[in-house]
C-alpha cells in the first residue's frame, strides 16, 4: 500500500524536478516509505526519467534514523555516480551509504536534516558535472 501511494505521487515529482544544467533532479521526502519502498520508487523513477536523477528519502523520527536512496539513469551513470552522490548526501544526516552507478542506499542518524540534505541533491548533482 505504501509503495502504491508513492509510486502514485511519482508523476508529480518528476514535474516538480530542477534542472541542474540540463539534468533533471527529482528530490523528494517520502513520508513512512521503508528501504524497499524507496529502492522500488527509485527503480521506478529510473524508468520513467528519460534522463535524470532521482533522491528519496524517509524518516523515523522516533527511531533517530533516515534512510535516502538515489537513482541514475543509464545515460548519465558514468557523470553522476548514484553511490557517489547519496554518500555525499548522507553526511548531512549523519550517515553514510553507496551501492551501484545507477542505484544507491544510505542511511543516518539525524532525520532533522532529511529536508537539508534533499535540498542538496541538485548542487551535489551540479558539482559532479562540472
Amino acid at each position: 500500500l505504501k509503495q502504491a501511494a508513492a509510486a502514485s505521487g511519482l508523476d508529480q515529482y518528476i514535474a516538480d524536478a530542477v534542472d541542474v544544467d540540463g539534468i533533471a533532479v527529482v528530490a523528494a521526502e517520502i513520508p513512512g516509505a521503508d528501504a524497499d519502498a524507496l529502492r522500488t520508487l527509485g527503480e521506478e523513477a529510473r524508468q520513467r526519467l528519460a534522463s535524470g536523477v532521482a533522491v528519496f528519502g524517509s524518516r523515523d523520527e522516533a527511531q533517530g534514523k533516515v534512510m535516502l536512496v538515489a537513482a541514475v539513469t543509464d545515460d548519465l551513470a558514468k557523470r553522476v555516480q548514484a553511490g557517489k552522490l547519496v554518500g555525499v548526501l548522507a553526511k548531512l544526516v549523519g550517515g553514510g551509504g553507496g551501492g551501484r552507478p545507477t542505484l544507491a542506499t544510505a542511511g543516518g542518524r539525524q532525520p532533522e536534516n532529511l529536508p537539508d540534505a534533499l535540498a542538496a541533491a541538485p548542487e551535489a548533482v551540479r558539482e559532479m558535472t562540472a
